[in-house]
């Protein structure tokens, strides 16, 4: 897309659209559930992307995905016929003026690092940073859904999505199949502002109801935010050398739109949670149902955060089954259980899970940084040798402690929450969770994606970050305000750095800008229109984008064999067979060596960028040459 009157108009429809598919639906479902509650538009909006991808994906796997045209058609009738209250948009702008402010630059933070991609200009298309490759991994996911059910694996010819989630993709992918939005705009664009704004709005909430102040609310919204790590301080401190950016940045709040999986399992985590903490206050089974189900439903856009919803709504069980003795609460987990069961198996039953590991992470971080400086682990390993353990012990701990400091920065304040003030129950679970969380992320690692694990410090970022806003609200005077102060101070420093990086990028387009040319969307538009659906395509080893992101794949609409290679292999598929083939297709000495291996795997196109490399420059004949221009050279497999 080129930024244009046309843009801004696909946006602004895009927006609509996602109130006729979301916020429509959220409104009837709270209109019976919880009719006195003061939603505002944020949290109908979080129960009704839940709840759309949960019909979506249960439609999609009985053969009837039409009937999602009937979902929306029930629930707009009616919401015309019952027409709940809508919000008080006036009241608002009035009275959360410092909210209204923190959202707004938190909004421009986040956008910035993922607006600008995608969008075309007359060099082409150009994508920043991680944008070019998960964030092109996710365009080409809502592409397959577009086009099947179950997913294929984009850069995987034939092969099903495995290990891995995709309820952020299935919700774009029905905007864009059911309205004909561009698929690109939705990723890069449109969702990630409707996210970024519900998300401050939701975080507000949550933490003005989990701290019962306002002021909590607006220390989560902060944080939810900005919240970072120091390594800056942790640099300047060991080594002695101040940088922002030096060392890896394992959570960063601001750059949270670059995973849109993890953005929309907050989005409807923190919907579900809201939810729940009315039903704590309500005690309605209804009301149970309802918020446990939203929090049940983020198992489908991202497991770790659906961990965290699970074991809130297990809680609701605890407290109504044991303490009230109400059988239904009970009956109603099973029933929720279930539900996840069919999320989590069809994707994930071979995923292999986690394995014990201690100090694995911390361990990684100071080997694969600048840290590595400080020579820890060698030193850890020559008193391993020697039989010194207690030595070994101090540097896993200093591994730690450090480690946890720095990557969750201010947010690790929330660990003091347990001796601020008396705890309620649920406040106590959501502790208990941080801490379980914090533990598997440095004691394990993953069985599919190893390090992947980092996974659940995110998550503990964001329970720690309420907690955060807890203890901060019972402490009075001068030393709350300090704490403020110095929690604003800590944390910004990573995400300004971050947003002058982006800034930077896009006005010298150098490291980490990626242009997908004129001349190669020429060839793929080509492609496009003179191939059948049915056709695989395979990209030249020395193509260093293509091995790292599935764009041949998106820009042609076309199967790719063997593409999109690191994130493929981290979602543990069986490979072997794939990486023989593609390594004895591109050993070929000779063209017709060349073609006999391409046939046998049932390969029809050879994408090649100019100039060939030396396993695919042979001399081809016209009838071989199906495009060809200053860059690309594409030839059919006869």
């Amino acid at each position: 897309m080129e930024v244009n009157f046309t843009f801004f108009a696909l946006i602004a429809f895009s927006i609509a659209v996602s109130s006729l598919m979301f916020y429509v639906p959220g409104s009837v479902l709270l209109s019976f559930a919880l009719p006195k509650l003061k939603a505002g538009a944020a949290v109908p909006f979080g129960v009704g992307i839940a709840v759309w991808a949960l019909v979506s994906y249960f439609l999609s796997y009985l053969g009837l995905r039409q009937f999602t045209w009937l979902y929306l058609g029930v629930f707009f009738l009616i919401y015309i016929k019952i027409r709940p209250q809508l919000p008080d948009f006036k009241s608002f702008f009035k009275t959360h003026k410092l909210l209204i402010l923190l959202i707004a630059l938190g909004c421009f933070f986040q956008l910035l690092a993922i607006f600008p991609s995608g969008i075309k200009s007359n060099e082409g298309i150009w994508f920043y940073h991680i944008n070019a490759y998960d964030g092109m991994y996710h365009l080409g996911l809502v592409k397959s859904l577009i086009r099947s059910f179950p997913p294929i694996e984009p850069g995987l010819s034939g092969e099903l999505v495995v290990n891995y989630h995709y309820f952020s993709n299935l919700v774009m992918a029905d905007a864009s199949r059911m309205f004909a939005i561009p698929a690109s705009l939705l990723v890069f664009q449109a969702f990630p502002i409707l996210t970024s704004i519900f998300y401050g709005l939701l975080a507000y909430k949550v933490g003005e109801s989990f701290t019962s102040s306002k002021k909590g609310g607006l220390i989560f919204t902060f944080l939810a935010y900005f919240g970072s790590d120091i390594g800056y301080l942790t640099q300047l401190i060991l080594l002695g050398d101040l940088s922002i950016t030096n060392l890896q940045a394992i959570d960063t709040a601001s750059l949270l739109l670059t995973n849109p999986p993890r953005a929309l399992s907050f989005i409807v985590f923190l919907t579900g949670f809201y939810l729940f903490l009315e039903f704590v206050k309500n005690r309605k089974l209804s009301q149970y149902l309802l918020s446990s189900l939203v929090l049940v439903a983020t198992l489908g856009f991202k497991v770790y955060t659906g961990i965290l919803g699970a074991a809130i709504a297990s809680f609701g069980v605890v407290w109504g089954a044991l303490k009230k003795r109400k059988l239904g609460y009970l009956i109603s987990l099973l029933m929720l259980g279930l539900v996840g069961l069919f999320i989590y198996l069809p994707t994930n039953s071979k995923a292999g899970g986690i394995f014990w590991a201690p100090f694995a992470w911390p361990k990684h971080y100071f080997e694969s940084t600048t840290l590595s400086s400080l020579n820890w682990h060698l030193k850890e390993d020559f008193f391993q040798s020697e039989g010194n353990y207690l030595r070994v012990f101090q540097i896993k701990f200093a591994y730690l402690f450090v480690f946890l400091i720095t990557v969750m920065g201010a947010r690790i304040i929330g660990l003091f929450a347990a001796i601020s003030k008396r705890l309620s129950p649920l406040q106590k679970t959501v502790y208990l969770i941080s801490i379980l969380f914090l533990f598997l992320a440095t004691f394990t690692l993953q069985t599919s994606g190893l390090f992947n694990t980092f996974n659940f410090l995110s998550v503990a970022a964001l329970a720690l970050s309420l907690l955060t806003a807890l203890f901060v609200t019972g402490l009075k005077g001068r030393l709350a305000t300090t704490l403020v102060i110095l929690i604003v101070v800590l944390s910004l420093p990573r995400p300004v750095a971050e947003a002058y990086g982006h800034i930077q990028q896009l006005s010298s387009r150098q490291k980490d800008s990626y242009l997908i040319s004129q001349a190669e969307i020429q060839a793929m538009d080509y492609i496009n229109r003179n191939t059948s659906g049915k056709t695989i395509i395979i990209a030249s080893p020395d193509n260093r984008l293509d091995y790292y992101s599935p764009y041949v794949e998106i820009f042609t609409e076309r199967q790719t064999f063997f593409s999109n290679q690191d994130i493929v292999e981290s979602h543990a598929h069986n490979l072997i067979e794939r990486k023989k083939a593609y390594s004895k297709i591109f050993s070929s000495k000779t063209k017709e060596e060349l073609f006999t291996n391409l046939k046998l795997k049932g390969i029809n196109l050879l994408y090649i960028k100019l100039p060939a490399l030396k396993a695919v420059d042979f001399n081809y004949s016209a009838n071989e040459i199906l495009f060809e221009n200053g860059e690309v050279l594409v030839i059919k497999i006869i």
